[in-house]
């Protein structure tokens, strides 16, 4: 086939065809960064194609579509404590101590169950 009849990808509408793999190749290449995927997880970028010919066979409209896939997050597991407020509104918060109920030490602090600070060793050295 003559190079005159041939189609640069990158020159498809305008450039388009090249912007969407730059874009899709960028969002690869983060997600591989990402230390919250798997490392060995297969990425993949989709160039797709469409071809839609009149019926007279002498324009055809293109349409193109450039996709990835991308490795996804790994899973943390964590417990939510469930209850009602005072005002009966039910309200979810997360449980950091590890048992309901039970404060713990976090760095310079003594903290409930939720997180929630109720002592400042700093501050109290402070004062």
């Amino acid at each position: 086939m003559s190079d005159e009849y041939e189609m640069k990808l990158s020159e498809v509408a305008d450039g388009a065809l090249q912007e969407q793999f730059n874009v899709e190749h960028q969002r690869v290449v983060q997600n591989m960064f990402d230390r919250n995927t798997k490392a060995k997880a297969k990425r993949k970028i989709t160039i797709e194609l469409e071809y839609v010919p009149n019926e007279q066979r002498e324009l055809a409209n293109l349409t193109l579509n450039v996709k990835s896939k991308l490795a996804p997050a790994e899973s943390v597991p964590t417990s939510l404590m469930i209850g009602a407020d005072g005002d009966g509104q039910v309200v979810g918060k997360e449980l950091r101590s590890g048992i309901r109920g039970q404060t713990y030490f976090d760095d310079d602090s003594v903290k409930k169950d939720d997180g929630e600070k109720i002592y400042d060793f700093k501050k109290a050295r402070d004062e």
